[in-house]
């Protein structure tokens, strides 16, 4: 075979290899990334990842932080001494003034943190270590940055963290004569979160077995009225009725099973 044939010969096998080639690799490529696509979604939805906490700042958020509230732990010392189980007090930062309800007879504690001309309200579990989780979700992450007045830095984003340090700090060290705290304050500071939330006021039981219906406000009973009601109201299907009329509504007695 003459030279210069040859050459033409071997650089067209050449080019048709690096072709091969190239195809080859961009294909591995695509299936790679649609593995990894499939992964992720597999771990997404069996709940390995956690789509529920992404914040307007995300990469100081995707990490749910611990801290102790210590100065809960010394309120709460104070409440047993004085056999109180549920107290409230009032919170303050950046000129907002926030009501804070810390429920020491549900299991886990519950701090309620809220404005009620905002409708806005923080629920947060508290282990019996006085332990809380800072993250919160988006939806709340934006009403509170909100209600604070703050403008979002991308270079120094506000850190839920911040919040409850301040909580932390103004937490008072023992119970006075506001701090006692009645079943509707509880119900109309936590309103959005419960089904007829404009209904505030006990008003009794409801017995759903005698018409075979199932029993609701189960949140709503726990936190207002305490865990023996939630458990008699989830055990026997009771429900708790309430009322937005004050006139209509009832001094708080236990369903008599």
């Amino acid at each position: 075979m003459d030279t210069l044939p040859f050459f033409f010969y071997y650089i067209t096998k050449l080019e048709k290899r690096n072709v091969f080639l190239s195809n080859y690799y961009r294909m591995k490529t695509v299936k790679s990334l649609h593995k990894r696509r499939i992964l992720f979604e597999s771990h997404l939805f069996s709940g390995k990842i956690d789509h529920g906490t992404v914040k307007l700042n995300d990469k100081h958020q995707k990490k749910e932080m611990a801290m102790k509230l210590d100065g809960l732990k010394i309120l709460h010392q104070n409440m047993k001494e004085n056999n109180l189980e549920r107290v409230t007090f009032d919170f303050r930062k950046n000129g907002k003034l926030f009501k804070v309800i810390f429920l020491a007879d549900i299991d886990p504690y519950k701090l309620l943190i809220g404005v009620r001309s905002e409708l806005f309200c923080l629920s947060v579990s508290v282990s019996t270590d006085y332990d809380i989780k800072t993250s919160i979700d988006r939806d709340h992450y934006k009403a509170l940055v909100e209600i604070l007045g703050l403008q979002y830095d991308p270079n120094n984003p506000f850190k839920p963290k911040y919040f409850f340090e301040e909580l932390n700090i103004q937490i008072p060290e023992r119970i006075n004569v506001n701090s006692r705290v009645a079943i509707h304050e509880i119900a109309e500071l936590n309103r959005p979160a419960y089904e007829d939330g404009e209904k505030i006021y006990f008003k009794g039981w409801k017995d759903n077995n005698i018409k075979g219906e199932k029993v609701q406000n189960l949140q709503k009973t726990r936190e207002c009225l305490g865990e023996e009601a939630y458990q008699i109201c989830k055990e026997h299907n009771i429900s708790s009725v309430w009322t937005k009329h004050k006139a209509e509504s009832k001094e708080f007695y236990l369903y008599k099973v």
